[in-house]
Formats: structure tokens, sequence, C-alpha cells
């Protein structure tokens, strides 16, 4: 590979792949080449036993999610989840998975 090749790989690399920021508990999502807001944010949420209970997606980073799930256990198991696609908190009549 020439070096001018390579030069130009390493140009357009960083247009090409996904760049990400975790912040605390949100990890949001930027455009190529932008180092302004993350144009999407998901955000975890963990019980006092770091059981993983819930996410929040923002799809375009304007800070409500659009989606939203919670996930309910059995010991360690996770053994239903909740979903919203409305923005508002979850209900239990969105029961969208049962696991076994």
């Amino acid at each position: 590979m020439s070096r001018s090749s390579s030069d130009l790989i390493r140009s357009l690399l960083p247009k090409l792949l996904d760049q990400y920021k975790l912040d605390g508990n949100k990890l949001g999502k930027r455009d190529p080449g932008d180092e302004t807001d993350p144009t999407r944010i998901i955000t975890q949420s963990y019980d006092t036993q770091n059981r993983w209970i819930g996410r929040a997606i923002d799809a375009d980073g304007e800070g409500t999610p659009e989606h939203i799930d919670r996930m309910a256990y059995d010991g360690d198991q996770i053994v239903l989840k909740f979903s919203s696609n409305t923005g508002e908190d979850v209900v239990p009549n969105e029961l969208s998975h049962r696991y076994l």
C-alpha cells in the first residue's frame, strides 16, 4: 500500500466508524466528524445488586426517550421485559418478552 493510500484510509476511518461517548450510565452516539452533542443517547439503569433493570433510548438526542425497556428478575435471571415506544414509562400491561 502506498503512503498516500494509507493516509487516505486514516483520514476516512473516523468518518466510517460510529463514535460513542460514555458518561456515567449514558452512552451517546455521535455523528462522524461531529464533536458536538450526541445524536443518540442510551441510558442504562441498574439496581442495588448491579443487575440491569432498564434502558431508555433517545433516538434523536433531544433529551426525551422514545423507547423504554424495564426488566423484572427472578433471582439473578431476567424473566420479564416490559417495553414502551411512546416515550412514557412502561406499565405492567406492556409485557414484550417472557423468558423461561
